[in-house]
């Protein structure tokens, strides 16, 4: 946990992105291989493992808006603490709303084809991977070697940057890239002063806008 939450600290404080499942997805295959293939406790250190850096993530974001807006480390911490027990209530509870949906629907609480669950299958496929004898040991020590490397460049977050594009599905990239190419034309143009007064909170209000119409889709989709 605490090595997979400084991964995770770091590639948030730098690209604002986090690469939760594919750090979890390791720690399952890591307790794989030291427990002799058991499953059972492999999955559950590697969901206990994918709370503790999905926490990591999150006190990352508002310890930068915090700092953004001039607030105290010290005090936003307390709160994410003291609130902490929010998650768990909310996340159960949306569950549970899904079972007996599903239930009432299909007959079943979980598992059929209407309702995919592409995280689980990836899970799936990494320890049936494991278990079979298929894991590409070769292809996790060259990326390793190569995050190595690009570390080593002079580029802070260089080989974050270069895992993260190959990891994360294009859609969210070409997006990604147009932003930056449009922050550094106004920056060009307007100055890096102009762009952090009028560029940064359009941006946070876009982000907050698609955010609320997102969890908006979702209720309706529930209820």
């Amino acid at each position: 946990m605490w090595f997979a939450g400084i991964v995770i600290a770091q590639c948030t404080g730098m690209t604002d992105w986090s690469p939760i499942s594919g750090m979890a997805l390791l720690t399952v295959m890591i307790c794989l291989l030291l427990t002799s293939n058991q499953v059972g406790p492999a999955v559950l250190i590697g969901a206990a493992v994918c709370v503790a850096i999905t926490l990591c993530a999150d006190m990352m974001q508002d310890l930068k808006t915090g700092h953004m807006v001039g607030g105290m480390p010290a005090r936003q911490q307390f709160l994410e603490l003291a609130t902490v027990w929010i998650g768990p209530l909310v996340c159960l509870g949306v569950v549970h709303v899904l079972a007996t949906q599903n239930l009432e629907t299909y007959g079943v609480a979980f598992g059929m084809d209407e309702m995919p669950a592409a995280q689980a299958v990836t899970l799936q496929s990494a320890i049936d991977g494991i278990r079979g004898g298929d894991v590409p040991y070769p292809l996790y020590g060259m990326g390793g070697l190569m995050g190595i490397l690009l570390s080593m460049s002079g580029i802070a977050g260089l080989g974050v940057l270069v895992g993260l594009s190959m990891y994360l599905p294009f859609a969210y990239l070409l997006p990604y890239g147009l932003g930056c190419l449009i922050q550094m034309l106004f920056t060009k143009l307007k100055g890096s002063g102009w762009t952090e007064s009028w560029g940064v909170p359009f941006a946070a209000g876009m982000l907050v806008g698609e955010g609320i119409l997102g969890v908006f889709f979702a209720f309706l989709q529930v209820f």
